[in-house]
């Protein structure tokens, strides 16, 4: 444990603490849908579609870490589904999905032109979902 993960008590967490089950992330999901309702302020929630990527666990572990690094306290990530890895943004407008997006496929680029994410505003709007490739972002 590095001095600094010590005097600021940072512990590095397991995977399965920073990538939360599916039933978990549902659970989540609704809290801040609720969460939204009640203080009438947006959140985003961005889906990564691994399907059609080819990852081992070692790749899929590396990105989820990846994307942990990125996050902030309120933000959550799970399995949106078997395939996909959701992103739950409270607070965050479409500008700022933008400018995650580019941060995040600008970290990955080994897999990168394979990466189609999906966003999704709530409460939504005529322009709420969005589907972004590594093309459209840069």
């Amino acid at each position: 444990m590095s001095p600094l993960h010590r005097l600021f008590g940072i512990k590095e967490k397991p995977l399965n603490y920073i990538c939360c089950s599916e039933s978990e992330f549902r659970k989540k999901l609704k809290i801040e849908r609720s969460r939204t309702h009640r203080n009438s302020h947006e959140f985003s929630l961005i889906v990564l579609k691994l399907k059609p990527l080819k990852l081992n666990d070692k790749t899929k572990e590396k990105m989820i870490q990846n994307l942990y690094s990125r996050i902030r306290d309120i933000d959550h990530i799970g399995w949106y589904d078997k395939n996909n890895i959701g992103i739950i943004l409270p607070y965050t407008s479409t500008a700022g999905v933008d400018g995650f997006v580019r941060s995040i496929l600008q970290s990955i680029t080994d897999v990168k032109q394979d990466i189609k994410y999906i966003s999704y505003k709530y409460p939504p709007d005529k322009k709420s979902i969005t589907e972004y490739t590594a093309e459209n972002v840069f």
